[in-house]
């Protein structure tokens, strides 16, 4: 006997034949049958379907021979699949390969072999179809071609088995052939031997008990098996834990079968992993459990077809049902729509619709209903159930009552707008500074807030209460009212017994009630409403005091108006009259001074009483100009001035008194000045120069040419001036403490008024001093003042009070105004129709004529700006208001902004200015 050649693809022919994994299968009825129908036609005792493994040969199918499998080196076999057709051996004792084979020596007695390869697609001989005869013989042609037929349709059954395993592989179906007497694996798919960590062989060596303990223990393997054993075309269906290598165990779900036409009780087995199926379920236990647990309401609807149809409850869990006030059975089912109601807003419910069947969450705010038909606020939020293509088809809707929220937001709106209402009528009592406007606002706020009609009464010296309306007890019929006596002893809003009269006490100082407010109307009052007419109670006896206060302040501000006011109009009396009589002794002191009668001594006695005289002269002219500048009045008269000239004539006078140093850069300068102002300036700081050099020091005057106009320098060496007063110096009637101290008079003015002269001609003034050198007063005049004059704005004020009591009118005058002041809306017309008015600011409350017919008459002659407590719902005509009582910048800022409208910077509306 030789060894059989091992072929040149050797591994990629076991390669091709493990791919069938047909090796140590159990025997299979169509494989038998294969082997019996080539005996028959063959005439053969013997017929294998042999599988040549890599040391063996393992036989699939074996008709007429006990063997399961031999060694390689003796299969023919071995030797049929090295070739590519039919191998034939007619007698082996004859031929020396198998002479001294133990199949041929052995009981089998093997003398006639014939075989064809059972070949893959690829071409690698696998395994042989063959029969063998215990007599010496052949095949004939016939027979030879059957064989071939036979082995060919084996090959396909090969392929069909390999095709279907492949399928099992890749859907990961764990599939088993189950021998059920042995209780031993035949076969695994490799899904399943990868979940169970075996190979095949290791598989065939394990128990089934083993790999199913779970239903070992509870003996219902043998039960279940017998079962399916006595019913053979029944499937089982099992569960239980299956074991892996690892010792790990996990859930499976068993699908058992027997096979059919076997002769061994062999079952086909297919087995579901059920880890994550288990733990999805537990998921969703858990998720069922949570949801049905939910304080909030929570459903699965399905959408309609299209945005018209209603959605489709599928789903409610127990607050649900618990909301709507219904069982499972009243719900599923049941169109989402059907519990909408007159107050939903179908809208926001489309819109959510949409966001869904985009894909997108939503929540949205709506009014939903119960069964009963009661109403409650929602807030719920969709999100969309997305199959594997994209598409919503449900969505689950989690809500949420939110009518609590809902009625505390409303009732705090509701407060807030009580709030705002009675902020707003605060403020009109806190402007009301006349008593009986501020009793009218108070009524009228009092209807506003809280409805009905409204009083305020006012305790009476002799007892009881007489109703008031301009904050006074005078007057009127006492009234003895029990609710009234007991709101004046309460600290709290009182009511009578209909609920529906209320009064509540105003304190005044001390612990004292000033005033009672009561209100009346035809349904009950509510403890928001009484609180409310407390707090406005309160507030109204801010304002009562504020009016008290305003009055007292009024009185004395009047009265310091009306003072002002005599000072002003007796200094220009003073001063006017002075003029005269000083004209006079100037006249006849220089004609004296002429008369060669009178000696040398006379003669110098006469021109200082002239000196004196005109001094006394410049002060009453200064007097003057102080006058006409408080009434912003001091108005230029620009002409040609020779400035050295000028200032010659005024050094000429005092050197009378005092040696001055004239020194000046050229013989003329000439500028476009007021030359009686400007001459008023230059007396006034040489005449300080004097006065503030007791020790007779001389006076240095110095006239130059500078850039743009001319610097006139007064200089001297006396007592100078304190550094922390410099600031100061040119406030009206400022004086140096030093100058108080030494006694040297002066009226404080005279610095203030050259100040205000040299800026109307567009020029500066500045002082060098120190204290105890002396003073150097710098006065810089342009070439022409008439082009840098500044305007004064001219306003027209309507003060019933008059001028000399208008505080308003006093405090714009300080502020560079000039002020007309009319008593009455006519007078303030005939004023518009005499003379030109930058703006014209109205009280309108006391106009005397209905201000529609003011502002059509004024509207197109100047600026109009309203004073007022409350501005008029119609504005048109008004360029702006100020609101009562103002302070001056508000007025100020309403004063801009009225100029800019009438001089066109925008069209005329009425703007607020104020607090």
């Amino acid at each position: 006997m030789t060894s059989t050649a091992i072929p040149a693809s050797e591994e990629r022919r076991l390669a091709a034949l493990y791919e069938y994994e047909l090796l140590d299968t159990p025997a299979e009825e169509l494989f038998d049958a294969f082997t019996r129908l080539a005996a028959q036609l063959c005439d053969a005792p013997i017929s294998l379907i042999s599988l040549v493994d890599r040391d063996r040969q393992w036989l699939k199918s074996a008709l007429g021979m006990s063997r399961a499998e031999t060694p390689r080196d003796i299969a023919f076999c071995a030797h049929a699949i090295l070739g590519d057709g039919l191998f034939e051996v007619d007698d082996a004792t004859l031929d020396r390969r198998f002479a001294g084979n133990p199949l041929v020596t052995g009981p089998d007695g093997v003398r006639f072999y014939a075989g064809v390869p059972l070949r893959s697609p690829d071409g690698y001989a696998v395994g042989t179809l063959c029969v063998m005869d215990r007599r010496a013989r052949g095949l004939t042609t016939g027979q030879r071609v059957a064989l071939a037929a036979i082995g060919d349709a084996i090959v396909e059954q090969f392929e069909a088995r390999r095709s279907l395993l492949r399928l099992f592989d890749s859907s990961q179906t764990e599939l088993y052939h189950v021998d059920l007497v042995s209780e031993r694996i035949l076969f695994a798919s490799d899904a399943a031997r990868r979940n169970l960590g075996y190979t095949l062989e290791e598989l065939r060596r394990v128990a089934l008990p083993e790999l199913l303990p779970g239903l070992e223990r509870e003996g219902r393997l043998a039960e279940r098996l017998a079962e399916l054993d006595a019913n053979p075309g029944r499937r089982l269906n099992l569960r239980s834990i299956a074991r892996r290598k690892d010792g790990t165990a996990y859930p499976i779900e068993l699908r058992i079968e027997l096979l059919p036409g076997r002769r061994r009780r062999i079952a086909l087995v297919v087995a579901t992993d059920l880890t994550e199926s288990e733990q999805a379920q537990q998921r969703i236990n858990l998720l069922s459990a949570a949801i049905e647990a939910a304080q909030d309401p929570i459903l699965i609807a399905k959408l309609g077809a299209t945005p018209q149809d209603a959605s489709i409850i599928v789903y409610a869990n127990d607050a649900f049902m618990r909301q709507k006030g219904l069982s499972a059975e009243g719900v599923i089912g049941r169109p989402t729509s059907d519990f909408f109601g007159p107050q939903t807003d179908r809208s926001k419910l489309v819109a959510m619709r949409n966001e869904v069947m985009a894909g997108r969450s939503a929540r949205v705010e709506y009014v939903s209903y119960r069964a009963d038909g009661t109403l409650y606020h929602t807030e719920s939020t969709a999100k969309p159930l997305v199959d594997e293509s994209g598409r919503t088809s449900y969505f689950v809707v989690v809500q949420r009552d939110i009518t609590e929220q809902v009625m505390r937001g409303a009732q705090l709106a509701l407060q807030n707008e009580r709030l705002t209402a009675i902020t707003s009528i605060a403020r009109t009592l806190f402007a009301s500074l006349d008593p009986t406007l501020l009793v009218e606002a108070l009524v009228t706020g009092t209807r506003e807030l809280v409805g009905g009609t409204a009083a305020l009464y006012a305790p009476h010296e002799r007892g009881g209460f007489v109703a008031t309306t301009d904050l006074t007890a005078t007057g009127g019929v006492t009234v003895d009212d029990p609710l009234i006596s007991l709101a004046a002893h309460s600290e709290v809003s009182v009511l009578d017994d209909s609920g529906r009269r209320a009064a509540v006490r105003i304190p005044g100082s001390g612990t004292g009630t000033a005033y009672v407010l009561e209100s009346v109307r035809d349904d009950a009052f509510s403890t928001p409403d009484l609180f409310a007419l407390g707090l406005l109670g309160q507030y109204f006896a801010v304002a009562a005091r504020n009016v008290e206060l305003y009055q007292e302040l009024a009185s004395r501000r009047d009265a310091v108006v009306e003072l002002n006011q005599v000072k002003n109009d007796l200094i220009a009396m003073l001063a006017h009259d002075f003029k005269g009589p000083l004209t006079t002794i100037v006249g006849f002191a220089d004609v004296l001074a002429d008369d060669e009668r009178f000696d040398a001594e006379s003669r110098q006695y006469l021109g200082l009483i002239s000196s004196s005289a005109m001094r006394l002269a410049s002060l009453a002219t200064d007097t003057l100009a102080l006058s006409r500048l408080e009434h912003n009045e001091l108005a230029l008269q620009l002409g040609e001035v020779d400035v050295i000239a000028m200032v010659r004539d005024v050094v000429r006078v005092f050197s009378v008194t005092r040696p001055i140093d004239l020194r000046a850069t050229a013989i003329a300068m000439p500028l476009i000045a007021d030359e009686a102002r400007l001459r008023q300036v230059v007396e006034n700081l040489i005449g300080n120069a004097i006065k503030y050099s007791p020790g007779g020091e001389a006076v240095e005057v110095v006239v130059r040419a500078r850039s743009g106009g001319a610097e006139i320098a007064v200089r001297d060496r006396g007592i100078g001036i304190p550094e922390a007063e410099r600031g100061k110096l040119f406030g009206r009637f400022a004086r140096a403490s030093n100058a108080r101290a030494l006694g040297i008079g002066g009226t404080g003015f005279g610095l203030y008024l050259s100040k205000t002269i040299v800026e109307l001609h567009g020029g500066t003034i500045t002082v060098e001093s120190g204290e105890g050198q002396g003073s150097t007063f710098r006065v810089f005049v342009p070439v022409s003042a008439a082009k840098r004059a500044p305007g004064l704005r001219r306003v027209v004020l309507l003060d019933a009070d008059g001028d000399a009591r208008s505080y308003v009118a006093h405090a714009l005058r300080d502020d560079g105004y000039a002020v007309a002041v009319a008593t009455s809306g006519e007078e303030m017309l005939r004023f518009l129709d005499e003379a030109q008015f930058d703006v014209a600011l109205v009280d309108a409350e006391r106009l005397g004529m209905p201000p529609e017919r003011f502002v059509a008459e004024a509207a197109h002659r100047t600026g109009l700006v309203r004073m007022g407590l409350r501005m008029s719902a119609d504005h048109d005509g008004w360029d702006a208001f100020v609101a009562k009582p103002f302070l001056m910048k508000d007025l100020h800022t309403a004063i801009g902004e009225a100029l800019g409208r009438a001089n066109g910077a925008s069209p005329k509306k009425a703007v607020t200015a104020g607090r």
